[in-house]
């Protein structure tokens, strides 16, 4: 098979999964791509700089797999081959993702046109596929309360149209493990993005609460433009017990400090699945995740705290006793590793045609 991929939005998770994707599967794959900034341009004008780039070639692909930044609607309008079969990976999408307070569009009432996109997209793909099950299910859930938002029409049907073509295709990852560093006390990791969707207000305060305790810090994870205050103002809290704070781009520079992280403190209010938190737990890292979101998926229930007496108490103990923690549900993620899923991928890819 011959598959193309369509991603205007072409770093992070979103760039890896499909060279990584390119690099394991048995067809041959291509990707055609738009660099990794302006999401709300490229969710307007990915489609039609796409179909321009393509109806000029011509090449004859037997599917194609588009990302949820394209508005595959004016894509399909416009794209000179309508029979090749094309599929939709949400990796996360705008209806359900908690969009920023200090977003202008919110402020504007003009932010639903972009989940709009994503409706319409879904509507006219031939195949869906959820990077999880919660996901999936969270983006089916709330279609009828978005769509009751404007002033007339009945989608009953468009919903059912989706959810009959939709599945869980489970994120696929390069997944790596240096030999673990023993510490004589622990170390508490932060690696995800630093933005206001991955809670850090909790995430710090958490370790404020337990500054009678002794431990260290590991802050990774890639700033943007608005970082949130609460990294410049804990930087100094915590300035005595950090071993490293910012952004680490090497790859195996990132997969020594995750082996010395001896627990992985999550508080996110969004992860449709939760790549770094995968990459921690199969690293190593003891977890301590809210019972929400697409972590049930990855580890069973006794690390999920419900609230925030919870995670207190989860975050003592794990402090008191990381010394005899074995790692044990590093082996619970290792379904998400190529070896074990590239082989289901392409099946499903061989399926679409």
């Amino acid at each position: 098979m011959k598959i193309l991929f369509l991603e205007p939005f072409f770093t992070g998770s979103h760039r890896r999964w499909c060279e990584e994707i390119q690099e394991f599967s048995s067809h041959e794959v291509h990707i055609l791509s738009l660099s990794g900034n302006h999401w709300k341009w490229r969710m307007h004008g990915a489609s039609v700089e796409f179909s321009e780039n393509l109806n000029d070639k011509r090449i004859k692909y037997d599917l194609i797999i588009a990302s949820d930044f394209l508005d595959l609607a004016t894509f399909k309008s416009l794209y000179w081959d309508k029979a090749v079969p094309l599929a939709l990976y949400f990796h996360e999408n705008q209806i359900t993702y908690p969009w920023s307070s200090k977003d202008q569009d919110v402020f504007l009432e003009r932010d639903n046109h972009y989940g709009w996109i994503n409706f319409t997209s879904a509507l006219v793909a031939d195949y869906c596929f959820f990077n999880s099950n919660y996901h999936l299910r969270s983006f089916v859930q709330e279609l009828p309360f978005f769509l009751a938002q404007f002033p007339d029409g009945n989608f009953k049907r468009s919903i059912g149209i989706i959810s009959s073509k939709s599945k869980v295709l489970h994120l696929g990852m390069k997944l790596f493990r240096k030999s673990k560093i023993k510490n004589n006390k622990p170390v508490i990791l932060w690696n995800h993005r630093w933005e206001y969707d991955k809670n850090p207000s909790l995430f710090f305060q958490s370790l404020a609460a337990v500054q009678d305790l002794d431990w260290e810090l590991i802050v990774l994870g890639k700033s943007y433009q608005n970082v949130p205050n609460e990294f410049k103002q804990f930087q100094s809290l915590f300035k005595e017990r950090t071993i490293h704070w910012g952004f680490v781009s090497d790859i195996n520079e990132y997969q020594e400090k995750l082996a010395i992280a001896d627990i992985l403190l999550t508080t996110a209010i969004q992860d449709f699945f939760g790549g770094s938190v995968v990459e921690a737990i199969h690293a190593g890292a003891f977890p301590i995740l809210p019972n929400r979101l697409a972590y049930k998926e990855h580890i069973s229930e006794e690390y999920l705290f419900n609230n925030e007496a919870e995670l207190d108490q989860m975050l003592r103990l794990s402090i008191a006793k990381f010394s005899s923690w074995d790692s044990r549900t590093s082996k619970d993620v290792e379904k998400y590793s190529w070896t074990n899923c590239i082989s289901k991928y392409d099946d499903i890819f061989e399926s679409c045609i």
